[in-house]
């Protein structure tokens, strides 16, 4: 099972879901070193985020952009590092990169990364 990815990637939700983040995050990990994707490096950057280690979220971020630049996944997660870290210049930078992204495909999150980037810009006019 340790290199089933579908079980591992199914795991490593359901350890979410549990409020189980730490372990999670080894799962996510190891599935990592099997096979990284952009998505999954997302995923194990945002738990970093949410444990407070940017500096370590903003690599792996940065990781997912070069792996799938056309993706507006990975940006809209720098653009949220860098309202973290009050990072105005940067956050704007990223923020009007996030509107002009070309999309296949409207979805919630592009409409979330729009939206977060139209009221960034507005607020620090």
């Amino acid at each position: 099972m340790l290199h089933n990815k579908t079980y591992l990637y199914r795991l490593s939700e359901q350890l979410i879901r549990s409020n189980q983040p730490e372990h999670a995050l080894t799962v996510k990990r190891h599935l990592a070193r099997l096979a990284p994707t952009s998505s999954l490096l997302c995923d194990i950057g945002i738990l970093h985020l949410e444990n407070g280690e940017i500096h370590v979220a903003d690599s792996l971020f940065s990781k997912a952009h070069q792996m799938t630049p056309n993706h507006i996944t990975p940006v809209y997660n720098r653009f949220l590092v860098t309202k973290q870290t009050n990072d105005t210049l940067h956050g704007l930078r990223l923020a009007k990169k996030i509107l002009h992204m070309p999309v296949r495909k409207i979805n919630n999150i592009v409409l979330r990364a729009r939206h977060e980037a139209k009221e960034y810009i507005k607020a620090q006019s």
